[in-house]
């Protein structure tokens, strides 16, 4: 059944929400495609200013951004937001997770580095956690996942069998099945060995317990309503803007001291770098949400507006981009995996990113849903009378795109 042009047992969208979510698939397509799918026998290495660039100011922040959408999204249908009425929230919520991570674990046989695991393990994690009422409870939660405790041990105490593997991921087997092998051995090598590595890197560069982090502000800025016009004030958020920048540049600069200055060993100072660019990614991440918000509530909202879209099919993109462009850099499909160069591969990765949002509107136009969030509502709710196609004429879809100006849609 449908509610005008809207099924029933969705969310109300939330603009700004939607379009960040649809600029943080544009920059993971870039990244992805400039480590060009961790297809190499040698491990990805970082050969150009360009590449750094690109590296530093996107790779793990358009991850943050998505943590925080999802953690928004878990908020949201926690608490019952659906048409508005309540739901048996905990029930809806750990089924939706149970199916993503069934999703992103077979679209990790293809791609090993899937997020959707990693969002679905902390989407169930949350669950508890979303009960606890105080605010000022999950921000020190939050806080303490951003503090990295475990890494902060490890220094103290010695680097931990974890780490040490995760150090040595650039020189994994699976990259070389990547670049020489067949279809088959991807999937074989995904299936444990790259997902192992996967997750070893997750633990000991903090990105997990970050995740769980940054899905907590998720959470938070649902119930304050950051993300809704009314409750937004732009000058205090600029200042808050302001103050991340200049703690982000001292965490670059104490990063560049770190090779020369009060470290011990070698292995100590790679400790205390990973320590600084996990701090460095976050305040750049916080940078970015303030920037966006900010821009979202002023003229340049009509330049954001068509990553909305795309923002609502975000699954069915993120696992697209993987399905075109693993298959043009690995072996078993076109090989470019060496012949893209530098440039190729920046042009290459804006363009399958921003190729989307055209997509994306035309499929807005006639379709209700994305196939993969077709299936995940379906597997969740266990029943395949989703509806998928629209009813109404596109005109209607123009209006209601429209009216999502307002913040809303």
């Amino acid at each position: 059944m449908v509610v005008g042009s809207r099924p029933i047992g969705s969310i109300d969208r939330i603009g700004s929400v939607d379009a960040l979510r649809g600029l943080a698939l544009v920059g993971i397509a870039l990244v992805h495609v400039q480590e060009h799918y961790d297809c190499t026998a040698g491990g990805p290495t970082i050969t150009s200013l360009m590449q750094s660039g690109i590296h530093g100011a996107l790779a793990g922040k358009m991850f943050a951004l998505l943590a925080i959408c999802f953690g928004f999204s878990c908020h949201r249908v926690a608490s019952g937001q659906l048409n508005g009425a309540r739901s048996a929230a905990t029930v809806v919520s750990g089924r939706r997770m149970i199916v993503l991570a069934a999703i992103g674990y077979a679209h990790s046989l293809l791609y090993r580095d899937d997020i959707l695991t990693t969002l679905a393990i902390v989407g169930l994690l949350l669950l508890p956690m979303l009960a606890i009422g105080p605010r000022r409870l999950l921000l020190a939660a939050a806080l303490l996942c951003f503090a990295q405790p475990f890494m902060l041990v490890g220094l103290v105490h010695g680097v931990a069998p974890v780490q040490a593997n995760a150090q040595n991921m650039g020189t994994d087997i699976a990259g070389h099945v990547y670049a020489t092998g067949s279809l088959a051995d991807v999937i074989r090598v995904n299936a444990w060995t790259g997902e192992a590595n996967k997750w070893a890197y997750l633990l000991a560069s903090g990105r997990a317990l970050q995740t769980i982090g940054y899905a907590l502000i998720g959470v938070i800025l649902g119930r304050t309503g950051f993300f809704e016009d009314g409750a937004f004030a732009p000058w205090p958020m600029r200042r808050l803007l302001l103050l991340a920048g200049a703690a982000m540049a001292a965490l670059i600069a104490s990063k560049l001291y770190f090779p020369r200055g009060w470290i011990g060993t070698e292995t100590e100072a790679a400790r205390q770098k990973l320590l600084v660019e996990s701090w460095t990614d976050l305040l750049t991440s916080f940078a970015y949400l303030l920037l966006f918000r900010t821009l979202w509530s002023g003229p340049m909202r009509k330049l954001l507006q068509p990553f909305c879209a795309l923002g609502r099919l975000s699954l069915t993109f993120y696992i697209g981009q993987s399905l075109l462009l693993v298959p043009l850099f690995y072996h078993f499909g076109v090989g470019l995996c060496d012949a893209i160069g530098v440039k190729e591969a920046v042009l290459l990765g804006l363009g399958a990113g921003l190729a989307q949002v055209p997509l994306a509107i035309w499929w807005r136009r006639y379709f209700l849903l994305g196939p993969m969030e077709w299936l995940w509502r379906a597997g969740a709710q266990a029943r395949l009378d989703i509806p998928f196609r629209r009813r109404n004429r596109p005109a209607i879809f123009e209006a209601s795109l429209q009216s999502s100006v307002a913040g809303r849609s």
